[in-house]
């Protein structure tokens, strides 16, 4: 085949050779005139300029609830499900950046919406152990859902109990007679206060339980309102070693109630969510009044019906250490709403006098919440009153 006749422009170039190359050209050309920049246009202007409202929002109403005393129902709602807005900004962002790389806003707002995360929950992360040396005392909380009603549900739960060895058990969502039969099954003393004054004898309440020949022995205890006017209870209970006393608050704060179908759930949560939740502040916030009033090392444990940036848990975490954040590692869940959202609303927090060597949430089906398990250590006499949610031990 015969080669191709040369352009002009080549044979100049073959005449002169300081005459650009056609390469060259197309090099200078290309620099002259770069290709448009993928910004999106009119359309990428008011997509970022969303995400950023949405994203900046998100954020300020997050670490606005680590001050605030109360949110808005509303607000409560978003909090509740913060770590999974969270996500969808992230996921939104990255792919907005990646359709409109060239945007000036694209970088600064992927950024803030990546790190603002990180710095938020990240440094609970890493578990951190406590060393210190005490009595030790195993606990284990557990919202156990009524046992389904189930015989075999409540060999599930014994089953379960029985592996962690407890020194100290606390449930939630059980009747007197449910208590009762347990306790029997664990070889434990339990105590039972129906939730509310005036629910009948046999009604669903809280339980707390010892082993009768443990270390820990199950002491008084009675019901308590959280607040006067409020019929709703806690139960406060003791257990004593020796003459070493730890204070035992079982909780179950105002449950919503909502249907587990997502169809009817949403419109049941919108009527009944602002009254239930402004009752859930109001009982924490007596709660926590409750528990630094007496100068003992105090656990407190239970259903909080809450994820931990209402502020309700930041201002428990001012006084009280959340053991899971001290001694569990990441991001936890112990139950699944509407059986999407995985969220951690039980809890075991205790004050400062009571060291935290470990926690965990255990992976049983017995229920529709997981259990949730701390051990403690309570310190030798003498720990530093001014600490923040210590107490001179007895």
């Amino acid at each position: 085949m015969a080669a191709p006749f040369p352009t002009s422009h080549e044979v100049a170039h073959s005449m002169d050779p300081e005459l650009p190359s056609p390469d060259e050209i197309a090099d200078r050309a290309a620099r002259f005139n770069p290709p448009p920049k993928r910004t999106g246009g009119r359309t990428g202007n008011i997509l970022w300029s969303i995400l950023g409202v949405l994203i900046i929002g998100t954020w300020l109403l997050a670490w606005y609830s680590a001050m605030a005393d109360t949110l808005p129902p509303s607000a409560l709602v978003l909090v509740t499900i913060l770590p999974y807005i969270a996500v969808t900004l992230i996921v939104a962002s990255f792919t907005l950046w990646i359709l409109t790389p060239d945007h000036k806003l694209s970088a600064l707002l992927v950024g803030f919406a990546t790190i603002a995360p990180v710095l938020t929950w990240a440094p609970s992360w890493p578990s951190r152990p406590s060393a210190e040396p005490g009595e030790e005392l195993r606990v284990v909380s557990w919202n156990v859902q009524r046992l389904w009603a189930d015989g075999s549900s409540r060999n599930c739960v014994r089953d379960t109990l029985q592996a962690q060895a407890p020194d100290l058990v606390m449930l939630q969502e059980l009747t007197p007679g449910d208590a009762a039969q347990l306790g029997g099954m664990l070889g434990m003393d339990c105590t039972h206060a129906r939730y509310a004054t005036s629910d009948g004898d046999d009604a669903a309440g809280v339980a707390t339980c010892a082993p009768r020949d443990g270390r820990w022995r199950l002491g008084r205890s009675a019901p308590r309102r959280f607040t006067t006017d409020d019929d709703w209870q806690f139960l406060d209970a003791f257990v004593t070693h020796g003459d070493r006393q730890i204070r035992v608050l079982n909780v179950h704060l105002a449950p919503h109630r909502i249907q587990h179908d997502p169809m009817n759930a949403l419109p049941e949560a919108r009527k009944k969510a602002p009254s239930t939740l402004i009752r859930q502040q109001e009982q924490s916030q007596a709660l926590l009044a409750t528990t630094l009033q007496e100068p003992l090392p105090t656990l407190v444990a239970g259903d909080f019906n809450s994820t931990r940036d209402a502020p309700i848990h930041h201002q428990f975490r001012e006084h009280l250490t959340d053991t899971w954040d001290r001694a569990g590692t990441g991001m936890t869940w112990t139950v699944k709403l509407l059986g999407l959202f995985r969220l951690r609303i039980d809890y075991i927090y205790a004050t400062r006098d009571l060291a935290v060597a470990g926690a965990d949430v255990i992976d049983a089906t017995c229920s529709d919440h997981r259990p949730v398990t701390s051990l403690l250590r309570l310190k030798s006499p003498g720990v530093d009153a001014t600490e923040p949610g210590a107490h001179p031990s007895p």
